[in-house]
């Protein structure tokens, strides 16, 4: 026990003189000595007493046993004080990291969303938008508007079936003027000699969606599988994808997810799309060419 508690034990300040410390023990001995006070609580207290003037008492004798007390109560002070200093120092510079960061963070993420929604890449995005939205309206239209029919000619075809996209099983057959295309159903009646057939045709981009023997029941058709038909739908949804970040520009996450699809993935496929099967020339002539 530091003098200091002793002292506030016998209800004393620091430093009190060696008369006022005894007469204060006697005081208090009136009221816990034993022979006195026979509760076992002040029995211990009259010991806690008597150990604490003995220990002032002492150091009052030996003045360089007190001053190292003090000494070391004043170094531990001081070491607390310089602790808790430091640690708020700590505590303070971690924040001040920590604030530097997320405004560093704040700053690129300002910087690259300002690149993905200014300037030439902007402007090509919303190209790819208006492109997107093109395609799917135009999808939309090729799948509502009535087919129209064309003569061709099937020059071959394998019995063997393979699994389809749409259809469980399909057929490879070649035609005379459409090459090979895979058909949802076999019929045991097709000629191996050039059989003529009709072979409808969606308006604007000319998919074959089916076809039949010119001189079957029309109403009898084999549909085509592995074609433009099938993923018309699913297409459909996929070009307006693009949409969604041009409309909502936000700082997060999906933003930029649905960013960089519709940039990297979904343009191509629209240029892909009307490269190829003459796709583009239909469209500009309203299926008509």
């Amino acid at each position: 026990m530091t003098n200091s508690a002793c002292y506030r034990l016998l209800g004393l300040p620091d430093g009190a003189s060696e008369a006022l410390i005894k007469k204060q023990f006697k005081k208090l001995a009136l009221r816990y000595h034993p022979d006195r006070n026979p509760d076992p609580s002040a029995h211990e207290h009259f010991i806690a007493i008597s150990n604490a003037v003995d220990q002032l008492l002492t150091a009052k004798k030996n003045p360089s046993i007190e001053a190292k007390q003090r000494k070391q109560s004043s170094n531990q002070q001081s070491n607390q004080k310089k602790n808790r200093e430091a640690q708020e120092q700590r505590i303070k510079a971690a924040k001040e990291r920590f604030e530097y960061q997320r405004r560093f963070d704040e700053l690129e993420q300002e910087r690259y969303f300002k690149s993905l929604t200014t300037g030439r890449k902007w402007q090509l995005y919303k190209l790819i938008t208006l492109l997107s939205f093109s395609l799917s309206f135009v999808l939309l239209l090729d799948l509502i508007l009535p087919h129209h029919q064309e003569k061709d000619k099937m020059v071959a075809f394998y019995p063997k079936a393979v699994v389809g996209l749409k259809y469980d099983y399909v057929y490879e057959i070649s035609f005379l003027k459409n090459k090979t295309l895979f058909a949802q159903r076999f019929f045991e009646n097709w000629q191996l000699s050039e059989s003529p057939v009709i072979i409808e045709k969606s308006r604007l981009f000319h998919t074959p969606t089916s076809f039949h023997e010119l001189k079957s029941n029309p109403t009898t058709q084999a549909y085509f599988d592995f074609n433009l038909a099938v993923f018309g739908i699913p297409l459909m949804i996929l070009f307006l994808v693009p949409l969604i970040p041009y409309f909502f520009q936000r700082k997060t996450v999906y933003f930029t997810f649905l960013y960089h699809i519709s940039f990297w993935l979904i343009g191509p496929l629209g240029i892909i799309l009307l490269g190829t099967g003459d796709r583009l020339s239909h469209l500009l002539t309203l299926g008509f060419a």
